[in-house]
């Protein structure tokens, strides 16, 4: 399971090195390249309404590998992309593929983490980190010697392979829940507290979707970085969020959850440093901070919709798991064509400016999370 959060992240930080020059190639305008965008979350959202039946049917490692496939084949297809709608086609099912594995991988996560009695979900999500940061760095160094078209198939191709081989230990689903709980599990994702964490991972998932999508773009038209420099601002926030990552399990276990995710109020004043410096290294380091500040935001709420449906056994957690990350795609979905607008509109520092008020009211949301289901226990 560790392996497979460290290729997913693989293939978002190789994503991110190819989109300036996919920007750059097609001669998108800002608007158009954020509906291109969102057309990956709504491939995920589409797909995670099928996933939890598909996994019952056909099991999780047969739909991990399959999606992962189809994320994976998609990549090289998106670069390649002669214009905008296809680019929106390809990435469609980029999105379905790998928005299905990010609801197996998590969903296995949140057992893990109950059976073991203690929290390693933030270090599951730092060997996602580990593998983005892995996919920009090697990606920005391979652009230098291979095509882009090349360097996505390579990327993409060692990241099936490594899931390939290691999906077959997987633990398996189970309905354990007593008959007269499991009559609960329609309700379940209209219960508040559910769709108030939904709605904190949505703006997780959209801060870190923006700067995945836009930080590259930033450095390279703001401060004329090279091509090949241009995925350091997301490489220096994914670098940043697996050192956080790493040691964010024992931080949970000395701060608890809720002093954890309200230290993300920071990562929007770090995020406004980031756009407002007048040179790139300080953008950089606004980038990082901003991610140690946001690191652990989303395991700690991946772990709080495992706890809501636990009661219903682990088929009810993968079904909370499965409604929180459908709303978390859904503001991912929201997020770049709201950024394309706002920067066409104004300017792309305005646009990443109101990222940073997303992460001051992330921080600020959870202190509204109930105590038994945000203590970290």
């Amino acid at each position: 399971m560790s392996i497979t959060f460290a290729a997913h992240g693989m293939l978002f930080g190789t994503w991110a090195t190819l989109i300036p020059l996919v920007k750059e190639r097609l001669r998108l305008s800002p608007g158009v390249l954020g509906v291109a965008l969102i057309c990956g979350a709504v491939g995920g959202v589409i797909a995670m309404q099928l996933a939890p039946r598909a996994m019952r049917v056909i099991g999780p490692p047969t739909l991990q590998r399959t999606a992962m496939l189809l994320g994976c084949l998609m990549l090289p297809v998106a670069v390649m992309a002669p214009g905008a709608w296809r680019l929106g086609g390809a990435l469609l099912l980029m999105g379905a593929g790998i928005g299905t594995v990010d609801l197996v991988m998590n969903a296995q996560a949140v057992q893990v983490e109950a059976r073991m009695g203690r929290p390693v979900m933030s270090g599951l999500h730092g060997l996602w980190s580990l593998g983005a940061l892995l996919g920009a760095a090697i990606g920005a160094l391979l652009l230098t010697l291979l095509p882009p078209p090349w360097q996505a198939t390579l990327l993409a191709g060692t990241a099936f392979v490594a899931v390939l081989l290691v999906s077959g230990v997987m633990l398996p689903m189970q309905d354990d829940a007593r008959p007269r709980q499991a009559a609960k599990a329609p309700r379940l994702l209209l219960r508040p507290v559910l769709i108030l964490t939904g709605a904190m991972m949505g703006l997780a998932f959209g801060i870190e979707g923006a700067l995945l999508d836009w930080s590259a773009i930033f450095l390279r038209e703001y401060h004329h970085v090279a091509k090949a420099a241009a995925g350091l601002g997301y490489a220096a926030f994914a670098g940043a969020t697996l050192g956080g990552r790493l040691c964010g399990d024992r931080v949970r276990a000395r701060l608890g959850d809720r002093t954890v995710l309200a230290g993300v109020t920071l990562g929007g004043g770090c995020l406004g440093v980031a756009v407002l410096a007048p040179v790139a290294w300080l953008s950089v380091l606004g980038f990082a901070l901003t991610g140690l500040a946001l690191c652990n935001a989303a395991p700690i709420l991946f772990n709080v919709a495992g706890r809501l449906g636990a009661d219903l056994g682990s088929a009810g957690s993968t079904r909370a798991v499965g409604g929180v990350v459908t709303l978390a795609y859904a503001g991912v979905m929201a997020a770049p064509p709201l950024i394309g607008l706002v920067a066409q509109q104004s300017s792309l520092a305005a646009a990443l400016g109101l990222v940073a008020c997303m992460a001051l009211l992330l921080g600020a949301a959870a202190f509204t999370l109930p105590a038994r289901v945000a203590s970290g226990s």
